[in-house]
C-alpha cells in the first residue's frame, strides 16, 4: 500500500498543539478584550467557536499520539485530522468571523464545519483499530 498520501503521526501532534494553543489565546482574548466591543450574541458565538476548536485540538493530540503508538502510517488518522481541522476552520472559523464583523452569510458555512467534525468522528469509530501493547503486537497488526 501507498503511504505517500498518509500524513505523519506527529503532524497531527504538532496541529493539535497549535490549535490548542490558539483556541486558548482566543478564550483569553474573547474573555478579556472581545466582551468589551461586542454583544451579548456575538460573544456566544466566540466562546462556542473557541469551544469546539478545543475540543478538536485535543482530539488532533490524541489521533497524533495513538498513530505514534501504531503499526506505522494510518490512512483513518489522516482522514480523522483533515475532517477535524476542516472543521476547526469552518466551523470555528465562520463564528470568528461573524464575530469579528463578517457578513451573517458566514452562519451558512458553520453547519459544514460541524458535517466535517461529525465526519471525522464517525471515521475515527469505523476505522479504529486495535492498539496492541508491546512490539509482538504492533507486529501481528501488520500482518
Amino acid at each position: 500500500m501507498d503511504h505517500s498520501e498518509t500524513a505523519k503521526p506527529a503532524s497531527w501532534t504538532r496541529a493539535g498543539a497549535i490549535l490548542a494553543f490558539l483556541a486558548v489565546a482566543l478564550g483569553a482574548f474573547g474573555a478579556h478584550k472581545l466582551k468589551t466591543l461586542v454583544g451579548d450574541e456575538q460573544l456566544a458565538w466566540w466562546d462556542t467557536g473557541v469551544h469546539y476548536q478545543l475540543a478538536h485540538a485535543l482530539a488532533l493530540l490524541i489521533l497524533g499520539q495513538r498513530a505514534l503508538l501504531g503499526s506505522g502510517p494510518d490512512p483513518t488518522a489522516t482522514r480523522v485530522g483533515w475532517l477535524f481541522t476542516l472543521g476547526i476552520i469552518l466551523f470555528s472559523g465562520s463564528l470568528y468571523a461573524m464575530t469579528l464583523g463578517g457578513p451573517r452569510i458566514l452562519g451558512a458555512v458553520t453547519p459544514l464545519g460541524g458535517v466535517a467534525f461529525l465526519g471525522g468522528w464517525a471515521c475515527w469509530a469505523l476505522g479504529a483499530r486495535p492498539q496492541a501493547s508491546g512490539s509482538a503486537g504492533r507486529a501481528s497488526e501488520r500482518q
